[in-house]
């Protein structure tokens, strides 16, 4: 199915006015769709247009179908896709977000361009716990004329993680750690659109909130090491160095996008 993002919801256009649609990029919110032994498939009703991903394992490199229209006009194009995929050489994931550009002045009644996501994850267990961690590739995809052409990753930033490290190993640590036997990390980002441009491409917001568990805990630390813990010590703290706002503008000479600052060393989070 496709994955739907733990963070908290985008204030995002289901669809936006035609001169909005004109002058400015938008948001949509993709409705997914899923369907047994099938791949996921979301769509952007407001433009017409629906995404799958296919293949993505060993035998089958991943593709993704673009498929506009509906009846005898539909279309269906299938564009190979960059080697984005997960640790076992699975498919990636579609991001439930797509922005829409303005088409260019001189492409006449050419559609704009869209950036997608896809969604990666990287997993690992740990005795007694584990972790995994999400990145979003951001992708720009040009339509002319219904010719759908891929131009290649602009963004790759981490999307949300989970950590559970186990943090008791004897009666005398439950004790200790008031029965709170597993120190626990989270996190999650929000990308929005700034309403600025810059390089011709809208700038994106990134917002991040990270936390931990029980209260400020790091895994470059023993946590048994804090001393005892109380019941009132077993609450989600905000963890402040990584929970952070910046903004990705998008340099044409790299054809990328690129943070307004260096993020901080946030890898209790990022990395499994």
């Amino acid at each position: 199915m496709v994955a739907r993002l733990t963070f908290p919801a985008l204030l995002a256009l289901a669809g936006a006015p035609a001169a909005a649609q004109d002058s400015a990029a938008w948001l949509l919110v993709l409705d997914a769709e899923s369907k047994a032994d099938a791949p996921a498939r979301a769509c952007a009703t407001a433009i017409a247009l629906c995404l799958t991903v296919t293949g993505g394992d060993r035998d089958t490199p991943a593709a993704l179908q673009l498929e506009t229209g509906a009846g005898d006009t539909a279309r269906v194009q299938s564009l190979a896709l960059p080697h984005i995929t997960g640790p076992d050489d699975s498919a990636p994931a579609l991001w439930d977000r797509m922005i829409v550009l303005p088409a260019p002045a001189a492409s006449g009644t050419a559609p704009g361009p869209i950036l997608i996501g896809l969604i990666t994850a990287l997993s690992t267990p740990y005795s007694g716990g584990g972790a995994q961690a999400r990145r979003l590739h951001l992708l720009r995809i040009d339509r002319n004329y219904g010719a759908a052409r891929l131009t290649g990753e602009l963004l790759d930033v981490p999307l949300d993680s989970n950590v559970l490290i186990r943090a008791c190993f004897s009666e005398a640590d439950m004790r200790q750690r008031a029965g709170a036997c597993h120190d626990e990390y989270r996190s999650s980002a929000v990308i929005t659109l700034t309403g600025a441009v810059a390089g011709g491409m809208p700038a994106l917001g990134y917002a991040v909130v990270a936390e931990s568990w029980p209260g400020p805990v790091s895994r470059q630390n023993d946590s048994l090491a804090k001393g005892r813990l109380r019941q009132r010590d077993l609450v989600w703290s905000r963890d402040a160095a990584c929970s952070f706002e910046t903004t990705f503008t998008f340099n044409p000479t790299t054809r990328r996008y690129e943070a307004s600052e260096p993020g901080p060393d946030c890898s209790d989070y990022d990395v499994p």
